[in-house]
């Protein structure tokens, strides 16, 4: 899990790793994360580890996961916040790459 404002709005926001893909959470800053506000990413393989940074320096908070695949084999997934960096999401960000390791 990681907490980042993703948004800019001040309010710390979740992310999640589930089984095959990442959700993010974004809050309404009162303990709440309404259904609407919630955005699934794909990645390759099972997201074993989140890191949060500024990847490509442009202000908005990114995400890469470390996965883990069929027969252990592993990959990265990053995820360049691009879209959410407006306060309203609109779509799931920019294209996720996977690189295998």
């Amino acid at each position: 899990m990681g907490l980042g404002d993703f948004n800019n709005d001040g309010k710390l926001d979740v992310l999640t790793a589930n089984s095959s893909t990442m959700s993010l959470l974004l809050s309404k800053g009162d303990g709440t994360f309404p259904a609407k506000n919630r955005f699934d990413f794909l990645t390759t393989g099972s997201p074993k580890a989140i890191s949060l940074a500024d990847l490509d320096l442009d202000g908005a908070l990114d995400f890469v996961t470390a996965n883990v695949g069929a027969a252990g084999a592993g990959s990265v997934s990053p995820r360049l916040n691009d879209l959410l960096r407006i306060g309203t999401p609109a779509g799931t960000g920019t294209h996720s790459y996977t690189i295998p390791v």
